[in-house]
């Protein structure tokens, strides 16, 4: 079996192109110590993946409708046809209903395209700090900082001061910058009320 590294490294030898998000990305940790590679890019997004969700439910399906998916990237095209007919697999009974699926289908492609493409561009921060597709929640986390003037989020653990808050996005791994970001969103939504609530008494 695989481990995380191993597999991580070879979903990126998967295609040149697709090994591009992690290049200038200012994650240096992003899980944790233990496995501070980035993931690849989702599988949902990316043709050259072939993993695929084999749960019992899309297994009846597949089993019902005679024709099983290549891949997650595949599912999700199927899923966004489905969303754009207003339809689900109990409502494709008819040969015109799956010829409408097909068409719709090749119609959502260019849809995936433009956020992987999105994803492989990744998105700068306020400061000009360079997250990939992957870390845009560290980017966000950034750009809240920014303008909350880059609070102590948890004395024990976070600085303030941009300098803190970079080193958090950078080391601290996705899961504390989500914690981080929802905290950071609540601290803004208070604000915003209080001085909502200071306008109105003037």
């Amino acid at each position: 079996m695989q481990s995380n590294e191993d597999l991580f490294e070879t979903q990126r030898k998967l295609s040149a192109e697709y090994n591009i998000p992690w290049r200038e990305c200012s994650t240096i940790v992003y899980i944790s110590d233990k496995h501070p590679a980035h993931h690849p890019m989702p599988p949902w997004l990316n043709p050259h993946d072939k993993r695929i969700i084999e749960d019992a439910e899309t297994l009846e399906r597949w089993q019902r409708n005679g024709k099983r998916p290549t891949s997650m990237y595949e599912q999700r095209i199927n899923a966004l046809a489905l969303r754009h007919l207003g339809k689900t697999w109990d409502d494709m009974k008819t040969d015109a209903d799956w010829r409408e699926f097909k068409a719709t289908k090749k119609l959502v492609v260019p849809e995936i395209e433009k956020t992987a493409r999105r994803f492989l561009e990744g998105f700068p921060d306020v400061t000009g700090n360079y997250w990939c597709g992957q870390c845009y929640t560290n980017q966000q986390f950034m750009n809240i900082g920014q303008a909350l003037g880059y609070p102590a989020l948890w004395s024990s653990e976070t600085k303030s001061g941009y300098e803190g808050w970079l080193h958090t996005a950078q080391y601290s791994g996705c899961v504390v910058v989500e914690s981080g970001l929802r905290l950071a969103k609540k601290i803004q939504i208070e604000q915003k009320q209080k001085e909502g609530s200071n306008a109105n008494s003037n």
